[in-house]
């Protein structure tokens, strides 16, 4: 049998996928060796069991970006440092792609995908993205910017094709320039935001206010008037206050006022100016309608109503439960808190505070009611949330700004089950103010429990411990301050008596309380005198024997 043998040229002999592959690994580490472009892993080959996909057809373009410095330029320069992208890979291929040197954020306004952010996760693999950012992103850029045109260094413009607002601001010398190219005819975008001497932006600039703009206007050291610029001229500016009268101010005193419709917005950050005057408006318009809570992303803002407000029990209890209530509110923070600690099994926590008076120990006491409704079932729920009458008894006090002021610091931690029910709770106490108890301001009292223990005491315990009415003892007497208005001390004794039972306080226990109170109050009530020049002390009355 003869059998021949055909030698077949090697540029026409039909080569395998894997010979494909590694060929083509080679051929673009052999290009990019000198580039310093990383290696790119090439598409996977076609086979017949397996169609490809649309994604694995994509073809791969690498561009290349120059490096540019943008600089802001506005009395003074803040210099951004070179972008440098050694390689990307784009949905689209492009072959000629501009040298973008400044890109606003969102893709062309044209609406093409040439110069996007959105990067194909399939041929990124293999690439190293440089580590600063692609986009230099212009902050505050307000309404004014709709009409703006900026262009690269080949005279591609980009153009914003939203309808024009007409915005408060007229446009300021500010301006965004290439230093790179040298080219005269770029355009430069507008911004209505201000660049101050330390080169932070702020949205509180009311340079250039363009007449009829709402704004602010100081007109005492701590009063702000709400007004319209009447005319603007250099650095003063006539503002038509809400009165109707008219001033002339310094322009650097006024401040952009928010537009009517975002009044009274559960939500700062929906605030359009975050400036002192617009954020305490925004609050003291929906104090005066009864919305004390008021959120600021995270954070909820809440204000001492000073009165009892229709906000609290189990009807909106159960509506936070049910993710029925959408306002802010204390449910709402303790709600998201629990969710959390469920869902993602990590311990949560929830900080409340404030001045003296503004309310921490009530917003306190209704977070732990509602994790009682939410938790409760085992019973010690109600031990718990029976801590807060003891706990205010001893620690609570009136002040001149406050009937119920706390004068410690305290950490109650409340543990849950992985069922979801509390298990227990620790409660931590800090800094009480031990000075209180012999010396107090003018209209100030010492401690809640020793005017309530001398009110409500039963008849055989003041036998026993010789309790006389509040007014015969002097660490109380002293700041001519022994009552609170709407308040009975003798039914808080009994609130507070229960709540030592509830928490399984003995009785030995409780006798020893009220006999060290009775102590501390006859202590008060000795007095010295000098008897030698040595500074040798004597009692001067035996009454508190």
């Amino acid at each position: 049998m003869l059998s021949t043998t055909t030698m077949v040229p090697p540029q026409l002999r039909q080569r395998s996928s894997m010979e494909e592959m590694l060929e083509a690994i080679k051929g673009h580490e052999d290009r990019s060796r000198d580039s310093g472009i990383p290696p790119v892993l090439p598409m996977r080959p076609t086979s017949k069991a397996r169609p490809p996909s649309a994604v694995r057809t994509r073809k791969i373009t690498q561009t290349r970006f120059n490096q540019s410095n943008v600089v802001v330029t506005r009395d003074v320069q803040a210099e951004i440092p070179p972008v440098d992208v050694q390689g990307i890979c784009m949905n689209k291929q492009s072959e000629n792609m501009p040298n973008v040197d400044l890109v606003e954020g969102d893709p062309l306004a044209d609406g093409s995908d040439n110069g996007a952010a959105e990067v194909n996760a399939e041929c990124n693999k293999g690439l190293k993205m440089a580590s600063k950012p692609l986009f230099v992103v212009m902050p505050n850029i307000d309404s004014d910017m709709a009409g703006g045109v900026l262009k690269d260094k080949q005279g591609f413009k980009r153009t914003n094709n939203r309808s024009p607002v007409e915005s408060p601001y007229k446009k300021p010398a500010g301006t965004f320039e290439d230093r790179s190219g040298d080219s005269d005819d770029s355009e430069a975008g507008s911004y209505p935001a201000s660049v101050e001497d330390d080169g932070k932006w702020t949205d509180d600039s009311v340079s250039g206010m363009k007449k009829e703009c709402r704004t602010w206007c100081m007109v005492s050291d701590s009063e702000w008037t709400l007004g319209v610029v009447e005319s603007t001229s250099g650095e003063e500016s006539n503002v038509i206050l809400s009165n109707g009268n008219v001033v002339k101010v310094s322009t650097s005193m006024l401040l952009p006022a928010n537009p009517d419709i975002l009044e009274g917005v559960d939500d700062l950050i929906q605030l359009s100016y975050l400036n002192e005057p617009s954020v305490l408006y925004n609050l003291q318009h929906r104090y005066v309608q009864d919305m004390i809570y008021t959120k600021a992303g995270p954070v909820l803002v809440a204000i001492n109503p000073f009165k009892d407000v229709p906000l609290y029990g189990n009807k909106f209890i159960e509506a936070y439960k049910l993710k029925l209530g959408d306002n802010p509110h204390v449910y709402q923070m303790a709600d998201a808190a629990f969710g959390a600690m469920v869902r993602d099994g990590v311990n949560q926590s929830i900080i409340i505070s404030g001045e003296s008076g503004a309310g921490k120990t009530e917003t306190a006491k209704i977070a732990m009611q509602y994790l009682a409704a939410l938790g409760g079932g085992s019973g010690i729920e109600n031990e718990i949330l029976q801590t807060n009458p003891i706990l205010e008894a001893f620690g609570n006090a009136k002040t001149l700004r406050n009937d119920n002021s706390s004068r410690f610091g305290k950490l109650i931690d409340i543990h849950f089950a992985d069922s979801g029910k509390i298990c227990g709770a620790k409660i931590q106490t800090y800094l009480l103010e031990k000075s209180r108890v012999v010396q107090q301001s003018q209209g100030e009292r010492s401690y809640h429990i020793f005017y309530q223990f001398c009110a409500g005491a039963p008849r055989a315990l003041r036998e026993r411990l010789n309790l006389r009415p509040v007014e015969e003892y002097r660490y109380l007497n002293q700041s001519n301050c022994l009552t609170i208005d709407e308040v009975d001390d003798a039914q808080k004794f009994e609130e507070m008596m229960e709540a030592l039972n509830v928490v399984q306080i003995s009785k030995d226990d409780q006798e020893n309380v009220f006999a060290m109170l009775a102590a501390v109050l006859w202590l008060g009530n000795i007095r010295f005198f000098v008897s030698d020049s040595e500074n040798h002390v004597e009692v001067e009355n035996d009454e508190g024997k």
